[in-house]
């Protein structure tokens, strides 16, 4: 019995049948993992590392890389007039959301931040009993 080259494809393999011991070396060395390399698969060494953090940290990605983050969610009342300061600075490229009693607001139609700094637009003035909700992260 013969099988002729390039005569078996994914049609005649059992899904989950070939398992792990039946792969060559490769040239691997220990450590590396196939990889892509846009003609052929070759083994290759993982290049770079995930950042440190601390429990409940998340991986958000700068535009350049990924960075561990720290989700914060803080309350204030009995502000008044239209500015508010964070207790810190919110990464300018996560997700920051603003609530006043619960309700949303809309950046530049409600307010508008710098940094730490949030100064609310419009008929959104608080008087002393109202509830502000930040989320954002750090």
């Amino acid at each position: 019995f013969t099988i002729a080259n390039n005569s078996i494809t994914t049609n005649h393999i059992q899904t989950g049948t070939i398992l792990f011991a039946d792969w060559n070396q490769n040239s691997a060395t220990n450590g590396q993992v196939p990889q892509w390399n846009g003609s052929a698969w070759v083994a290759s060494s993982i290049t770079g590392t995930l950042p440190t953090g601390s429990s409940g940290s998340v991986l958000i990605h700068n535009g350049t890389t990924w960075t561990a983050c720290t989700f914060l969610k803080e309350t204030q009342t009995g502000i008044t007039g239209s500015a508010i300061t964070l207790a810190s600075t919110p990464l300018a490229y996560a997700n920051f959301d603003l609530y006043k009693n619960g309700q949303l607001l809309i950046v530049t139609d409600d307010y508008t931040r710098s940094g730490s700094s949030v100064t609310l637009v419009g008929s959104n003035s608080l008087v002393s009993t109202d509830k502000i909700t930040a989320q954002y992260y750090i």
